[in-house]
C-alpha cells in the first residue's frame, strides 16, 4: 500500500490555464506564475477515512484547507465565491473528487505513488490539467 499522508513539493503543472479557468479566475501572467510556483506544497493528513488537505502556494500567503470524509458530501469553496458539493471516494492509491456547481460536474483525482502524487483535474471538458508533486 502506498503512503498517502505526507508533505509534497510541487514540481510541475501541465495545462495550468485549465485549472484557472475552471476556478473562474482570469488567466494572467501573475496567476500562471503562482500556480507554477516551485515553493508550493501539499500537506495530506489522514486518520482512517478522515482527511485534511492543505495547499500553500509559494510565498504568496495563499493557503487552502479542505477537510473531508470518504463517501460524505461536503461544501468546497473555490476562489471566485464558487461553492461546490463534493464527494470523495477511494480507489486503491487514488482519491477521487467529484464536484458539482449548479449543473456542472468536474472531477479530479490524486494518484499517490512511491515518489509523490499526481493531481489530475478534468473540469468537464476535453482538457485535462496535471499537477505533479514529489514527497519530501
Amino acid at each position: 500500500m502506498v503512503q498517502i499522508a505526507g508533505t509534497y513539493q510541487h514540481m510541475q503543472t501541465i495545462k495550468p490555464e485549465e485549472i484557472l479557468k475552471a476556478a473562474g479566475q482570469e488567466v494572467t501572467p501573475e496567476a500562471l506564475g503562482a500556480i507554477n510556483d516551485p515553493n508550493s506544497k501539499l500537506v495530506v493528513e489522514a486518520n482512517g477515512d478522515n482527511f485534511i488537505f492543505t495547499t500553500t502556494i509559494g510565498d504568496s500567503g495563499y493557503k487552502r484547507e479542505i477537510k473531508f470524509t470518504i463517501g460524505k458530501a461536503y461544501d468546497e469553496e473555490f476562489k471566485g465565491a464558487k461553492v461546490a458539493s463534493t464527494v470523495v471516494s477511494k480507489d486503491g492509491n487514488k482519491l477521487v473528487f467529484v464536484s458539482t456547481v449548479a449543473d456542472k460536474v468536474s472531477k479530479r483525482y490524486y494518484e499517490f505513488n512511491e515518489s509523490g502524487v499526481n493531481m489530475v483535474y478534468n473540469p468537464g471538458t476535453t482538457a485535462e490539467a496535471i499537477r505533479k508533486y514529489k514527497i519530501v
